[in-house]
């Protein structure tokens, strides 16, 4: 009988309605879009962004923040005519994943070059991004004097602390300009009065600026902006009368939580609903066999579980769906290459063949659905680069099962209640399931704590809640506490049960499942957004090259003025440090720290440019001449772009 039911299961209302599902969703592949960002960034290219090389390149190199996906078109070079240069198969350094070298067959010709870049993050979302570079031609060497351009001295020096107020400033270029703008601000921002720059008529790149204020002790910044004739260049530098203060405002330390767009939340709908019915489906499932032992009403849980594989794949088929419209340019084969495809598509053929098996087989079923739940951990922020993948998609699989197991309990639970002797039947399968949950809701909290650790290793209050992903994970958190509470009040009523008091657990059963949906969206909505948007630290905390220590410290940490003080282990005689700032594309300073003392150094000015990867190289010039450069990376938090297109 039972092989007969399995040939003639599609035949029956719950297989055709299931197969009609599948097949009007799969109707919205032609037309259907939802918009979503990229979770990766660049770290650095060679070519540099606005770089001009002398000799063409052989190859372009790309440092992407995380591992990513690249297709047939995730590198396109173009000239300034705008045609596609040849360009060979990029692939991926075996020493470093992050590490993408693009191959260039022909010769390029002198002139402007444009790198459009269009990856695929590893939890599936597109970063797109472009930066320009050059190739000089005789014809444009003319341009070389506004490339040539820059601040080769001046008096004060970059990070020198003079005894007194100077009368003058002076400034040495490394050629001829006209001094278009100067500034000189204190400490406080304000404007000092100064007359106008003075060429010197002997050496047309020496321009003298009399101060015509007495400075106060303190840090000043002075601003000089320098024209040619084809173009025009600006620079900062600092000093000190006295004392080193700093530039940064004391009143800048406010948190600001962020508020979440409709567009993030109505992008979610896809992860909520698969979550909410393949979860809840597998840990009904599993109460239905290990804890209510095949007793209660089966027939309600049978158009229970329809319902819920019907939500499960809708969630699964809209997933594919955003996926191919958002890379359509891929070929079909590309595209189911793609981790992310292959592991939803695996889910929803286990979803299929667990319907198929799950009345003849029921541990079959189970398992098939268990391992559609772990895939997910396969998938996302579980299997960035950033931490141990085994570790990663441990938690997040346990996390996940811990989840099943409540969720789905809870509504099998309600739902294969009898409707005689219910004091029964919850004392003692309620009894069992409240064990069962206690323990599930506590994996959770750990499972979630460790996860947020590997996610994001540095971070603060601040960096937390004023970021998006960290607001949600403060409302999920929220969530997680108020289901504890339920589940510690459930448990505890379960022992004094009675007639009289059925009504009143089974709704509070019911307001704890409304939690649990709100507690899924809140899960679907951290995976469209970044955990590095709450991360906040400098790496590594302690740096030693040719027995030189070192750390470094940023005080405040925000975007604006900052102070970073590099600390020396030994207080040794350097003839200067300076430090140097990257961030991609193009933004790239220098300046000279101020020399404290015990081998403390201090820069004040804007060096947390934006939210994201900042790369520092602290350069310590021994007396010999000799530098030591030492490499920090620095992760400011906030909102990072996700679409980066160089300014012209």
């Amino acid at each position: 009988m039972i092989e007969i039911q399995n040939k003639n299961i599609w035949k029956h209302d719950s297989g055709r309605f299931l197969l009609g599902v599948i097949f009007l969703v799969s109707l919205l592949f032609l037309f259907f879009e939802l918009p979503v960002e990229g979770h990766s960034s660049i770290e650095k290219s060679s070519p540099e962004a606005k770089s001009k090389l002398e000799d063409p390149p052989e190859k372009i190199d790309i440092w992407f923040a995380d591992t990513v996906n690249v297709h047939g078109e995730s590198f396109i070079v173009t000239n300034e005519e705008g045609e596609e240069m040849n360009i060979a198969s990029p692939f991926k350094n075996q020493e470093n994943q992050r590490h993408i070298t693009i191959p260039i067959k022909d010769k390029l010709p002198p002139g402007q070059y444009t790198v459009d870049i269009e990856v695929i993050g590893s939890d599936g979302h597109p970063l797109r991004e472009t930066y320009d570079f050059e190739i000089a031609t005789p014809k444009n060497q003319v341009k070389e004097g506004l490339e040539n351009l820059s601040l080769k001295a001046s008096n004060p020096e970059d990070g020198a602390i003079i005894a007194s107020s100077p009368n003058q400033i002076e400034l040495w270029l490394s050629q001829p300009a006209d001094i278009s703008a100067f500034a000189l601000y204190n400490d406080k921002q304000s404007l000092i009065k100064t007359g106008e720059p003075e060429v010197d008529p002997e050496d047309p790149t020496h321009y003298t600026i009399e101060v015509e204020e007495t400075l106060d002790r303190g840090t000043h910044s002075v601003d000089w902006y320098a024209s040619v004739e084809e173009g025009s260049k600006n620079g900062t530098f600092y000093f000190a009368v006295g004392e080193v203060t700093s530039f940064a405002s004391e009143n800048g330390d406010a948190i600001s939580i962020p508020s979440l767009s409709l567009e993030k939340a109505s992008t979610s709908l896809k992860y909520w609903l698969a979550f909410t019915g393949l979860l809840t489906l597998f840990g009904g499932t599993w109460f239905k066999v290990f804890i209510a032992k095949g007793k209660g009403r089966g027939k309600s849980w049978e158009k229970t579980s329809i319902a819920l594989y019907v939500v499960s794949i809708t969630g699964l088929m809209l997933l594919l769906i955003q996926y191919r419209t958002e890379f359509s340019q891929l070929s079909w084969k590309e595209f189911f290459l793609l981790p992310f495809i292959w592991v939803t598509g695996l889910q929803m053929i286990l979803l299929v063949s667990a319907f198929w098996v799950k009345k003849s087989k029921p541990l079959s079923h189970l398992a098939l659905l268990g391992v559609a739940v772990v895939l997910w951990s396969f998938t996302g922020h579980s299997v960035s680069s950033y931490h141990n993948l085994l570790w990663g998609v441990g938690l997040d699989a346990l996390h996940l099962f811990g989840v099943s197991i409540w969720m789905g309990g809870l509504v099998g639970l309600i739902i294969l209640s009898p409707r005689e002797e219910k004091v029964t039947w919850l004392k003692t399968t309620g009894l069992s399931y409240a064990k069962w949950a206690f323990f599930s809701i506590l994996l959770i909290i750990i499972t979630g704590v460790l996860m947020t650790v590997e996610y994001i290793p540095s971070f603060t209050f601040s960096s937390l809640i004023s970021s998006e992903w960290g607001m949600v994970l403060g409302i999920k958190v929220s969530l997680v506490l108020v289901i504890l509470a339920f589940a510690i009040g459930q448990r505890l009523s379960l022992k004094h049960l009675s007639a009289s008091s059925i009504f009143l657990f089974f709704f509070r059963a019911r307001m704890e499942v409304a939690v649990g949906v709100l507690l899924l969206f809140a899960a679907a909505i951290l995976i469209e957004l970044q955990p590095k948007e709450a991360e906040q630290g400098i790496y590594p905390s302690m740096a030693e090259k040719e027995d030189v220590e070192v750390s470094v410290d940023v005080e405040p940490f925000r975007i604006g003025k900052n102070d970073i003080t590099i600390q020396f282990e030994e207080e040794s005689e350097f003839e200067e440090v300076r430090a140097s700032f990257f961030m991609f594309p193009s933004w790239n300073i220098e300046h000279t720290a101020f020399p404290l003392g015990n081998g403390a150094y201090r820069l004040t000015g804007n060096f947390i440019h934006g939210a994201g990867t900042i790369q520092m190289t602290v350069k310590a010039v021994k007396k010999n001449g000799e530098t030591v450069s030492i490499p920090f990376r620095i992760q400011a938090p906030g909102k990072m772009a996700t679409d980066y297109t160089e300014e012209q």
